[in-house]
């Protein structure tokens, strides 16, 4: 019987029973960033099981907590087996191209991620937004300290 025929013999859940039997109680490190095509197909994993991790680290990265922290790994397990993807809630105050990133990263159709080139191009879009915005709040901050400079000069001491 091969890992393809059944899925409980792929080499990351045999790691994890074998770990979690010899007294490693603790694998956030490895489980929560898991695609489901590890569990479900890991004959047939591509790098697009890293973007799905990449997608994790986005979520770790914008709302600053470990992804899945409430649940134990047996849970994070039995949630990758589901079918259903696992992913992290993500908190409406996320601006929508962090979530994009995000849920493109989690699409349970690994051929529809996008590679690590075009994640690589949005995340540079969204830093020349950032930087955008940042220097137009500067200047703003800039104008507004002129105008404040040069009225308290102009009134009468």
């Amino acid at each position: 019987v091969t890992s393809s025929q059944n899925p409980l013999l792929s080499p990351s859940l045999l790691f994890f029973f074998f770990s979690f039997s010899s007294g490693v109680k603790d694998l956030r490190g490895t489980l929560p960033y898991m695609s489901p095509e590890l569990v479900a197909d890991p004959d047939g994993v591509t790098e697009k099981a890293d973007v799905w991790s990449m997608g994790v680290v986005l979520w770790e990265v914008a709302v600053r907590k470990p992804p899945h922290a409430t649940l134990s790994p047996q849970e994070i397990v039995r949630g990758l087996m589901s079918g259903s993807p696992l992913t992290p809630a993500i908190p409406s105050w996320v601006e929508p191209e962090w979530r994009h990133l995000m849920e493109a990263a989690w699409d349970p159709v690994p051929s529809r991620r996008p590679s690590f080139r075009e994640l690589g191009e949005q995340l540079r879009r969204i830093i020349e937004q950032c930087d955008a915005e940042e220097a137009e709040e500067v200047e703003k901050a800039r104008a507004a300290n002129a105008a404040a400079a040069a009225a308290a000069a102009a009134a009468p001491s």
